[in-house]
């Protein structure tokens, strides 16, 4: 990669809020009703999510960059699954807008010729995170809504967006939202949970090779702890590793 590619990298950074909080229904709901590039996206957009001032509404300021290479440690990062292109990510983007989970609250601007000005980002804004969604969200059949919210570092959120493959994601997504939670943002009952090849299939639309596969990866990636395999029946049961089981304050930059 040459230097000026990371030079753009770089630029392409921008400050964070040290975590987000997200309902764990809307988590759950996205991870279910989105299509892969979609979840990436929308999860990008909310660690890029600052609050308004003056109580206005918050905003997020994300561009392509900040979709295709959302690892805090920009695109040096190697063995990376290859990022979206283009015009997947102006469709999905387009798509994510007529289903109001985002909303383009200022379009970007392309740089001008060499020399002249540099381009933005666009700013979003995400109903779910202000309380302006207007439309009810979508809501799988057979699952209890979860209480409370997720608190997660925006960091790590941009990490998982970038080091797991969609179907991991949304497994990951789900697996985080399907519990209550605490007022701080901690699971209210970390004990094991059963995870079916079946259930992933219902809810997600996975094939059982890819909901299969998706496990594997997020055990491997320790995302997931497989503490015991599926006998007959019965599913296997996982526990999130702590980072997801557990609120812990992260310091501001």
């Amino acid at each position: 990669m040459s230097s000026a590619d990371s030079r753009r990298g770089r630029k392409g950074r921008r400050r964070l809020e040290p975590y987000l909080t997200l309902h764990a229904r809307a988590l759950v709901s996205a991870a279910c009703s989105l299509c892969q590039v979609g979840l990436r996206i929308w999860l990008v957009c909310n660690a890029h999510w600052r609050p308004g001032s003056t109580g206005g509404p918050g905003a997020a300021v994300m561009g392509y960059t900040q979709i295709k290479y959302s690892h805090p440690g920009g695109r040096e990062q190697q063995n990376l699954p290859p990022p979206p292109g283009n015009t997947t990510i102006a469709g999905t983007l387009n798509l994510l807008e007529f289903t109001e989970w985002i909303i383009c609250a200022e379009p970007g601007s392309r740089p001008t010729q060499a020399g002249g000005g540099r381009g933005k980002a666009a700013t979003w804004r995400i109903p779910a995170r202000d309380g302006t969604y207007a439309r009810r969200l979508p809501w799988p059949h057979g699952i209890q809504s979860p209480e409370g919210s997720v608190r997660l570092p925006s960091s790590r959120v941009l990490v998982d967006c970038a080091e797991l493959t969609g179907p991991a994601l949304r497994v990951l997504a789900f697996a985080i939202g399907l519990r209550d939670r605490q007022a701080n943002g901690s699971l209210r009952d970390d004990a094991p949970m059963e995870l079916s090849l079946s259930d992933l299939g219902r809810h997600l639309g996975l094939p059982k090779s890819s909901a299969s596969g998706a496990l594997a990866e997020l055990v491997t990636k320790k995302r997931l702890n497989r503490i015991s395999q599926g006998v007959g029946r019965r599913a296997a049961r996982y526990e999130l590793v702590s980072a997801y089981r557990k609120f812990v304050p992260v310091a501001r930059a």
